[in-house]
């Protein structure tokens, strides 16, 4: 496998939905798509902006493009892997991109698939529901569906109805101050209904309770689906980076450390102790520059969530939420990334007999990461 083929079939939640496992046990009707060979692919999502690149003078790579409309390519490209071989995925296969102008011709050559806009097409929705998420972590996927009103099998979403019930509780908490203070509130009784009833229109915006909250905060009714679907998302990533942040670190740690340094070092070649050292280098200065740019993001959301709350300064915070589906896909690029780095280390490791890797499998691990590192949706077509 290339180290960008091993990055799909080992990606993390976040970044790939692997309906080829996840279809594997269920019964035909029970499956993602009526398309059998839809059912054996892994659709993933590749980065269309350098998530690696230091950020300059609080510019975020990427990001000041999409928020001033400069471009109109998406932050996030959605792909389908489909295999050669069903049974053996790591013998490579076709990466098609969605939004790819051929991608009809492509459905029906490598899937079998004819896209027909002139008929309703479950399978071609259910796509769009895939395309339109900048993250495949299991919550945003279930929420996707939900807020479709589309049914997918509880295989698909791997989260609990309890555990998505806990994100929201975490997002709701955060809604309560900025509720009162939108709307001059002070018992917390009314509070507390307030918020339940706002988050209500947080997940359905056509909600009746939708349109008071929709006029304080300044929203157009049309623009108040995708606005309160990618605050909901900053919301579920600013929870997701915190949690996330000590295996951030822990990893940074490893890298930096003698630890990260091969079992053989010793034996190695000049060359081959170079080769390690500055991929070692490498890999740590992206991965340090791609959490930074997630934290200039989440900055930007707590500067204006603070200046509301604190300060009374509601503009600031009407600008961030008018720009929060850029926002919010700039961070599922960049979470992606970490989360795919974070995972390919530790699955290194797991399958380590010791506390470090020989120099194949460290050179193996780490180019990996850089591969991750330095995905780019910009191609016609990925080589896997």
């Amino acid at each position: 496998m290339n180290p960008t083929l091993e990055s799909v079939v080992f990606a993390s939640p976040s970044v790939a939905l692997k309906v080829n496992q996840l279809s594997r046990d269920l019964a035909k009707e029970n499956c993602l798509f009526e398309n059998q060979t839809l059912n054996t692919t892994i659709i993933f999502k590749y980065p269309n902006f350098d998530a690696a690149q230091a950020p300059s003078e609080d510019i975020i790579p990427g990001l000041e493009d999409f928020l001033a409309d400069k471009t109109e390519k998406k932050p996030i490209r959605t792909a389908i892997f489909v295999p050669k071989d069903a049974k053996d995925v790591r013998l490579g296969g076709f990466g098609i991109f969605m939004d790819d102008d051929k991608f009809p011709e492509l459905s029906e050559r490598y899937l079998g698939f004819k896209i027909d806009k002139t008929i309703r097409q479950p399978d071609a929705e259910k796509l769009a529901i895939l395309e339109n998420c900048p993250s495949f972590d299991p919550f945003l996927v279930k929420e996707a569906f939900d807020l479709a009103g589309t049914p997918i099998d509880q295989s698909y979403v791997t989260i609990s109805e309890e555990e998505a019930q806990q994100v929201r509780g975490l997002i709701q908490a955060k809604l309560k101050p900025i509720v009162a203070k939108a709307l001059n509130l002070s018992h917390e009784g009314k509070i507390e209904n307030s918020s339940r009833q706002f988050l209500e229109t947080i997940w359905d915006p056509q909600a009746e309770t939708g349109a008071h909250f929709i006029a304080a905060f300044g929203i157009g009714i049309g623009d108040a689906p995708k606005v309160f679907s990618a605050w909901k998302g900053v919301a579920y990533f600013d929870n997701e980076f915190n949690q996330r942040q000590s295996e951030s670190r822990q990893l940074v740690a490893w890298l930096k450390s003698d630890a990260s340094t091969p079992s053989d070092y010793a034996k190695l070649s000049t060359q081959e102790k170079q080769q390690i050292d500055m991929f070692r280098k490498s890999v740590t200065s992206k991965i340090l520059n791609v959490s930074n740019n997630i934290s200039l993001i989440l900055n930007r959301y707590q500067q204006s969530y603070r200046a509301f709350i604190d300060h009374d300064r509601p503009k600031e915070f009407q600008k961030f939420l008018m720009g929060a589906e850029k926002y919010y896909w700039t961070l599922g690029g960049c979470n992606g990334v970490l989360a795919q780095v974070i995972g390919t280390w530790k699955r290194y490791m797991k399958a380590a007999t010791g506390t470090r890797l020989n120099y194949e499998v460290n050179e193996r691990m780490l180019k990996v990461c850089d591969a991750i590192l330095r995905a780019r949706g910009e191609d016609k077509q990925i080589a896997l």
